[in-house]
């Protein structure tokens, strides 16, 4: 919501003609902006949207002086730079073990294709609360790696062409993939972060009513009742697979028993499971799924850590030493990892020390 505050915002100030309204506009952006950067870090992208939107339909319909692009522009980069690196002296980023950079980098065409698929196909064996996306280990590994790049590439590439061509001839439609492309440019970068993650389309999929919109302003009126329609068929269907997806997922454990199927690999997903099964009172099928992440990511502190606290609970010392031991070297600094430590250490008998960790 903030993001397309600011958005408007930025639109309304570069359209208006005062003084006074611009000014206010442009404010109202900042602030707005700097409210989506605290909210949500792809924010930091709205450069990139702001910078298409003025050169594809702004700059020719309403032209201004350069010094006034210079200052909102750059006042907009100084607020995201800022709030980048707050938050990167906040939340220091700790990467995934199994691919590197670019094994990342060339993975993204595929994950891109994949997010574009489940927006117009939302297929149910494609969503999931934490999907394994693997990742690719060379042009071709896996086989599609090297055709989704050359798609992407394509698309953008055409996209921007298309864009510049402006309104009247669609040029919103293509506006909205180069909005796709911008709001994914982060997420979809080098940076080692998850492979994929559907919440990461939130601000992409506003593609599909920038799509819907330009349809509508293209067509005759009975192809606008026919796509009205449409529309409210598609809506009517997206419904039913919501309500049917929410009955499956009734409880806690189905929504990680039913990401399980699609993510058997992933370490997030047994741990969560570990911990509703533990909470039940399932501790020993709780402790297998502990193990299996363990085994999957040894440089997690977590599997170290659940397994470490169910081996204390069940007063055994010497694995809960060990396990709790571990995760303590991987994540020094953690408050659970500390507070039991803290346990291990009044239950092998070094109370004066565990005071340290204990309160």
């Amino acid at each position: 919501v903030f993001f397309l505050a600011a958005f408007l915002f930025f639109h309304l100030g570069r359209t208006c003609r005062t003084l006074r309204t611009k000014c206010f506009s442009y404010l109202a952006c900042g602030m707005s902006l700097g409210a989506s950067l605290a909210s949500k870090e792809i924010a930091a992208t709205f450069i990139l949207v702001a910078a298409a939107y003025e050169f594809f339909f702004l700059r020719r319909r309403y032209p201004c002086r350069k010094i006034e692009t210079a200052i909102v522009f750059g006042a907009l980069s100084i607020i995201i730079v800022a709030a980048s690196v707050v938050f990167l002296r906040s939340t220091p980023l700790i990467p995934p073990k199994n691919f590197t950079a670019i094994d990342r980098l060339i993975s993204q065409p595929r994950v891109i294709i994949y997010y574009l698929s489940v927006a117009f196909f939302p297929r149910r064996d494609a969503i999931a609360v934490d999907y394994d996306f693997a990742p690719s280990k060379g042009m071709f590994s896996p086989a599609g790696t090297m055709a989704s790049i050359f798609i992407v590439i394509g698309l953008l590439l055409w996209s921007m062409r298309k864009a510049a061509s402006g309104v009247t001839s669609g040029g919103i439609s293509w506006f909205g993939l180069v909005w796709f492309f911008s709001t994914s440019a982060i997420e979809a970068s080098f940076l080692r972060l998850e492979l994929a993650f559907l919440h990461r389309t939130y601000l992409p999929s506003v593609l599909l009513p920038l799509l819907g919109a330009d349809i509508h302003t293209a067509s005759s009126r009975r192809a606008r009742l026919i796509l009205l329609v449409a529309t409210f068929a598609a809506v009517a269907a997206l419904m039913a697979m919501t309500r049917a997806e929410s009955t499956s997922w009734r409880s806690p454990e189905a929504v990680w028993l039913d990401t399980l199927k699609s993510s058997p690999s992933k370490p997030r997903v047994l741990l969560n499971l570990g911990v509703i099964k533990e909470n039940s009172g399932r501790v020993a099928e709780a402790k297998e799924l502990y193990h299996r992440a363990e085994e999957l990511a040894p440089q997690i502190y977590s599997g170290h850590l659940f397994i470490g606290v169910v081996c204390l609970n069940e007063k055994d010392i010497e694995c809960a030493n060990r396990e709790i031991s571990i995760a303590k070297s991987l994540a020094p600094n953690d408050y659970l990892v500390n507070y039991n430590y803290g346990r291990l250490l009044i239950e092998l008998g070094r109370i004066p020390d565990s005071l340290e960790f204990s309160l």
